[in-house]
């Protein structure tokens, strides 16, 4: 490979935004990033997703407070089969012409 794809590709590659994938778990459990979904929305970039993890009913909190979004794309989704529940009104605001938010497998 020349010298001038090699550089070609690194300037690619550190040009484009990472898209990731954040796990929210009120529980706590292996593998969560967040506890809070408002803590992980404003943590998050923009095209990067929020993977809920459902909620045991038996928890003493049993459902993520509904956050607020501004100025960034966003998926918000459940985990699995079971829904994960959301309390409250998801707020949306100041998104680009480009940007969207999606939100997935909720209750």
């Amino acid at each position: 490979m020349k010298l001038s794809q090699v550089v070609l590709a690194a300037l690619l590659s550190s040009a484009l935004p990472a898209q990731r994938v954040w796990v929210v778990d009120l529980m706590n459990r292996p593998g969560a990033d967040f506890t809070s979904l408002q803590t992980a929305v404003d943590a998050a970039a923009d095209g990067d997703t929020l993977l809920l993890r459902y909620v045991d009913p038996a928890a003493t909190q049993r459902a993520y407070d509904a956050p607020t979004i501004v100025a960034k794309g966003l998926v918000i989704t459940g985990d699995g089969v079971q829904r994960a529940p959301i309390l409250g009104i998801v707020r949306v605001r100041d998104l680009g012409p480009s940007q969207s938010v999606v939100l997935a497998n909720l209750a």
